[in-house]
C-alpha cells in the first residue's frame, strides 16, 4: 500500500499523491487484468494489500507499462 513505498535502489521515493495516475490506473485495470482474460482466457487477480508487486500478476504487468512510461515501479500491491 501507500504506506509502504520505498527507495528503487538509489531512485527517486515515489510521492503518494502522485503515484495512482489515471495513466497507472488503465495500465492496472486494463493490461493487469483484461488483456491476459481476453488474450488467454488467464485470470490476472489482485492480492491483499502490503503483498510484494513481484508476487501479483496484475501488478507485474502494470509494472510493464510503468517502465515504458518511465514511471516508477509498484513494489506493492
Amino acid at each position: 500500500g501507500l504506506d509502504q513505498l520505498s527507495v528503487l535502489g538509489s531512485a527517486d521515493v515515489m510521492d503518494p499523491s502522485s503515484y495512482f495516475t489515471s495513466e497507472s490506473v488503465v495500465a492496472h485495470e486494463i493490461y493487469g487484468h483484461v488483456a491476459p482474460y481476453v488474450l488467454n482466457r488467464k485470470v490476472c487477480g489482485d492480492a491483499p494489500s502490503g503483498t510484494l508487486g513481484d508476487n501479483v500478476c496484475s501488478v507485474r504487468r502494470e509494472n510493464k507499462i510503468r517502465k515504458e512510461a518511465g514511471m516508477p515501479v509498484r513494489l506493492y500491491y
